[in-house]
């Protein structure tokens, strides 16, 4: 599949008037996006069905289930016990099934990642900080809930689409900053595991 960009009709040149707001027009985004990816929607499910596929699925697993793991183990450890191994790959499952089932995109690998572990634990010490930390389950549903709502937001509104005037510079350094977290984060692993 080529993208040609030349005749993609979702494109927001030569409106005029309330027409180029963007967030005047719900939902433009989603629709173009599912519009253009459905007709290769079923070709993704059919074609996930091959000898390769189921490979490439077994190794992509076992890639993603010992970082799971390790960020699991260190979280449950950081979190007293309140988000641990079973929660993580839960979660990560029905994210998992749920985007790949909404997104038009049912390939696609999900995993936990070093910044989701940081995250929680942030709050977690945010709870600790101010006394609540018996009802740290439900902050982070809260805070979850209301992370969703802020994208969701974000995609009816189609306010991804300035994403176009914004450099290079923050994902690079975002890049940067996950990979300092990997690096970081398994050293925090390691060393209590070696002095134990």
């Amino acid at each position: 599949m080529s993208a040609d960009f030349q005749n993609d009709p979702y494109s927001w040149e030569g409106l005029t008037g309330w027409r180029s707001y963007r967030m005047a027009r719900p939902f433009r985004g989603m629709y173009w996006d599912v519009r253009r990816r459905l007709p290769y929607y079923w070709s993704d499910i059919k074609d996930g069905f091959n000898y390769r596929t189921f490979a490439g699925t077994i190794r992509i697993f076992f890639v993603n289930l010992l970082p799971a793991l390790a960020f699991q183990l260190d979280m449950e450890r950081n979190t007293d016990g309140y988000f641990g191994i079973n929660e993580g790959l839960f979660a990560s499952a029905l994210a998992a099934v749920v985007f790949s089932l909404l997104s038009a995109q049912p390939l696609t690998v999900v995993g936990i990642t070093g910044l989701i572990s940081l995250f929680n634990y942030t709050v977690y010490d945010i709870a600790v900080a101010q006394g609540v930390a018996e009802i740290y389950p439900q902050l982070i549903a809260w805070v979850s809930i209301w992370a969703a709502i802020t994208h969701w937001m974000a995609s009816i509104f189609n306010w991804c689409d300035y994403m176009r005037y914004i450099t290079d510079f923050s994902s690079t350094s975002f890049g940067l900053y996950v990979g300092i977290i990997y690096m970081s984060t398994s050293w925090w692993i390691c060393i209590p595991v070696a002095n134990s």
